[in-house]
């Protein structure tokens, strides 16, 4: 198959802009029409020659387009041609990493965090964003034409000239998903509301604020900042999937402070992708080492730099020398799975109200012991020396780590994994911690497995078929996700006048299950999407009203989630 080029959404803007509505509507009907046609290696490097179903011929020239010469057609109506714009609509689109310079290694001083006055530019730039998304929310994303995408594009390419980083980042993800959704795909739904939520509550902040943070506005690039001497402990790496055909992994190391450092390596799915990753060498200072290494060994580093979000520098002046195997009985490790559980998800939840760019790496991460109850809806249950009943899964389950693992009714581990905050008692274990030795020197001498890439060999004793059923705590929110949901992908056409009857049966649901004040963002969305007398529409009003429905239900889920915890529950 041959490799295709990118293209940058300020070209894929340009193209939309100038194309003739009637071709718009004609891509729209047919979204996959080029890939019918055959795509074939050109005479220079680089070069794709398209052959249509006609005569016309298209040719992309570069890995990555980013000139209107770098893509044409030899029809006669192009650049405004059906041919040349259904090839390029089939186009990855080019993140920002891809097309600007590379982070600087280079040692910076910490940027302002707070108190920054948003330039004119940055909050026309804001606006125009909202105005964007709005209309694209009111249509509804499964109705998000070729137009209105080159609109969002367009609005993308403008936040970022001015320095809006944080809502062009979210915006070329959400562009992403956007466009999968309208072409068929399997995308998560709930991605894509925090995108477009990423977008708003940015831009809001913006334009109703004198004075913001950076993580408001965002940064361009990484920068790496001194931080002195450090003695890192690796702990856990986490198999990482990425969209456009990547994979890799993170290595955290824990410092005496009880902060993550980290270090990451990205592979193309063709060359091995998380588990090439996994075996391949990183750097920092004078080390070259694997993650499968790094991620069991102590590292003392000088001179060290980081960036915000927590990676480990490599410039030139770092040094840095590997030591022994990592002690999981002493120091930062154990201190952390001393901190109870409750602490633990207390500062879990306190960390989620950071933004994202300052969030510091780790922030979600949960250390405990506990023991294996047995299979149950959900993943494996574990249970914790209070009886505190914590349900497990894996988004990279290597080798039915998690079945094997669900079978050894009665052992006990150490786990770290990712809290979910938007499911009771949930955690996507990352990391175990086992010991082989005798039950007299269990809790002396663990030995870590990464479940996303290693395979958990230990040998337990097992219970096959064991489940252990607990009584779910159900799901209160479903009817009014529906109708977010519904609002999202329709848009106001999801909300005809005669639809007020179901509204209504939502409404009494939301009542019973104690969720009174749902009901009045359940009217304020219906009534937003109705016509005003000699108005029409407001799509702005409409996706306000779907905003705060979004926000009533973040909080009213995650204030039942992290109550949840504080349950000790038992079987059935």
């Amino acid at each position: 198959m041959i490799e295709r080029p990118k293209i940058t959404p300020e070209l894929f803007s340009e193209f939309t802009k100038k194309a003739p509505s009637r071709l718009i509507r004609k891509l729209d009907k047919a979204p996959e029409r080029a890939e019918a046609w055959e795509w074939k290696k050109g005479d220079g490097e680089d070069s794709i020659v398209i052959q249509t179903n006609s005569d016309a011929v298209v040719r992309l020239k570069g890995a990555l387009l980013s000139r209107e010469e770098d893509a044409s057609c030899d029809c006669l109506l192009a650049p405004k041609c059906l041919h040349l714009l259904s090839v390029i609509s089939r186009l990855e689109l080019a993140d920002p990493e891809e097309r600007e310079a590379p982070a600087s290694e280079e040692v910076e001083e910490p940027p302002q965090m707070d108190d920054i006055v948003p330039s004119v530019e940055q909050k026309q730039a804001a606006s125009v964003m909202i105005e964007v998304v709005s209309g694209i929310l009111g249509g509804g994303i499964e109705s998000a034409s070729i137009v209105a995408q080159g609109r969002l594009l367009s609005a993308l390419h403008q936040a970022r000239i001015v320095g809006l980083h944080r809502a062009s980042a979210s915006a070329t993800r959400a562009i992403k998903r956007i466009r999968s959704i309208r072409e068929g795909k399997s995308e998560k739904l709930t991605v894509l509301r925090a995108d477009l939520i990423d977008i708003l509550d940015s831009c809001e902040t913006l334009l109703k604020q004198e004075r913001v943070s950076i993580g408001d506005i965002g940064v361009g690039r990484r920068v790496y900042y001194d931080a002195g001497s450090l003695k890192l402990h690796g702990v856990v790496t986490e198999a990482i999937g990425g969209d456009g055909g990547y994979g890799g992994c993170v290595t955290y190391l824990l410092d005496e402070e009880g902060m993550f450092s980290t270090l990451s390596t990205v592979h193309p799915q063709e060359m091995g992708g998380a588990k090439q990753a996994w075996k391949t060498a990183v750097s920092v200072g004078d080390i070259v080492a694997s993650h499968e290494e790094l991620c069991r060994k102590q590292v003392f580093v000088q001179n060290a730099t980081r960036s915000a979000d927590g990676r480990l520098g490599a410039g030139k002046k770092v040094k840095a020398v590997i030591g022994k195997d990592v002690s999981f009985e002493s120091g930062p490790i154990s201190a952390w799975f001393s901190t109870s559980i409750i602490d633990q998800i207390e500062q879990i939840f306190s960390r989620s109200k950071i933004p994202v760019l300052v969030r510091p790496p780790g922030w979600d991460f949960l250390a405990f012991e506990a023991k294996v109850a047995g299979v149950c809806d959900g993943g494996v249950a574990l249970l914790t020396e209070d009886e505190r009943l914590i349900i497990a899964s894996s988004d990279r389950d290597w080798k039915g780590n998690m079945s094997r693992l669900g079978e050894m009714v009665g052992s006990t581990f150490r786990f770290i994994g990712r809290v979910h905050r938007d499911a009771f008692l949930k955690v996507s274990l990352l990391t175990i911690f086992h010991s082989e030795d005798s039950e007299a020197e269990a809790k002396t001498a663990w030995t870590s497995v990464q479940l996303g890439l290693e395979h958990f060999q230990i040998e337990r004793a097992r219970v096959p078929n064991s489940r252990f059923v607990v009584t779910e705590i159900p799901k209160v929110w479903d009817a009014f996700d529906r109708v977010l949901e519904r609002a999202m992908l329709g848009g106001w056409r999801t909300f005809p006048p005669q639809s007020i009857q179901q509204i209504n049966m939502t409404k009494k649901r939301m009542k019973r299950a104690g969720m009174l004040n749902a009901t009045r963002f359940l009217e304020a969305l219906y009534h937003s999407a109705q016509k005003k007398e000699g108005k029409g529409r407001n799509v702005g009003e409409f996706t306000r009203a779907w905003v705060a429905a979004i926000s009533y239900r973040h909080a009213f889920l995650e204030a039942l989630v992290k109550d949840s915890w504080s349950i000790h529950a038992t079987p059935v």
